[in-house]
């Protein structure tokens, strides 16, 4: 959700060297946000507790003129306050401002995005309201015959998420399996995820009446695999996770199964080949319909 706020920068600051921290699982992405000089990637695991944010911190052997904070935790802020910089910006939270030079109220009910870019916005006393985009500008499609030979069409499907709480259980997994078949009965089915997908796909298999068409991708991708594939697919159907942000900022379209979650912070943010439908409602009949509008 960051490469908007990416790409704001540079507009606002064309000549300024960018360096990043970001999340380990997440550090192979930056290699499609263009101009980044350095990533410094962390793993929470490697630094637990305060101590071990200010070991990260310490590490990072720069001066920087801003540096800007976008989660609004404390422990990203805290982390801010050990790093060198002349200004931190970030948002007012959870006693946030005392590591902060330039602290702002969090902005009401925007997407995360937005409330990203409007850091920077408030930062430079901007009050034009811009208009973000988080679709990757610099990223050529890779050829996946690996993956899927002679795939001309293909949906890829994404079940499981690292939260149980938004993985979809047996009867729903058969459901959004089953609608696809009967609307798109020629079409691949690309099954992706890690480890724990590939168990819930193992699963399911006994209760599939056509497994033809359906491709076990489990624990088959990289990161960079996994941009091309979403990149070249059709659709992706998923639950609310990574992968669903992640083709929606490859301008692919996406049906996305969102739960109890924030829609309007944290759903796919580009609306363009979108359809959120509810996680708790799996149905056949509104899945299909949602197909049909998309590629049909």
């Amino acid at each position: 959700m960051a490469y908007a706020f990416i790409e704001h920068l540079k507009l606002c600051f064309p000549s300024a060297i960018i360096d990043v921290i970001i999340k380990q699982n997440l550090s192979e992405l930056v290699k499609f946000y263009p101009n980044i000089r350095s990533v410094y990637s962390f793993n929470k695991n490697g630094y637990k507790g305060l101590m071990g944010l200010r070991r990260f911190a310490k590490k990072i052997d720069e001066t920087y003129q801003i540096f800007f904070i976008l989660p609004d935790s404390f422990s990203s802020a805290f982390m801010g306050g050990v790093i060198k910089a002349k200004h931190k910006v970030g948002y007012s939270n959870e006693l946030r401002s005392i590591f902060l030079s330039h602290a702002y109220s969090i902005p009401n009910k925007i997407h995360r995005v937005d409330k990203y870019c409007k850091l920077l916005d408030k930062y430079i006393h901007s009050k034009e309201t811009s208009i973000f985009s988080t679709v990757f500008k610099h990223i050529e499609p890779n050829n996946i015959d690996n993956l899927l030979p002679n795939s001309q069409k293909y949906i890829v499907l994404n079940l499981v998420s690292e939260d149980e709480k938004r993985t979809f259980g047996k009867d729903e997994s058969l459901t959004i399996i089953n609608a696809i078949q009967k609307i798109l009965p020629t079409t691949k089915i690309a099954i992706i995820g890690t480890a724990k997908a590939q168990k819930h796909f193992n699963n399911l298999k006994i209760y599939l009446a056509n497994t033809q068409n359906i491709v076990d991708l489990t624990q088959k991708t990289n990161l960079t695999e996994l941009v091309s594939l979403l990149q070249s697919a059709d659709l992706l159907i998923s639950t609310d996770s990574g992968p669903a942000h992640l083709a929606n900022s490859l301008a692919t379209k996406v049906i996305v199964f969102f739960g109890k979650g924030k829609v309007w912070e944290t759903s796919p943010y580009n609306k363009k080949d979108l359809e959120i439908l509810d996680f708790y409602t799996v149905k056949e009949q509104t899945l299909i319909f949602a197909i049909n509008r998309l590629i049909v």
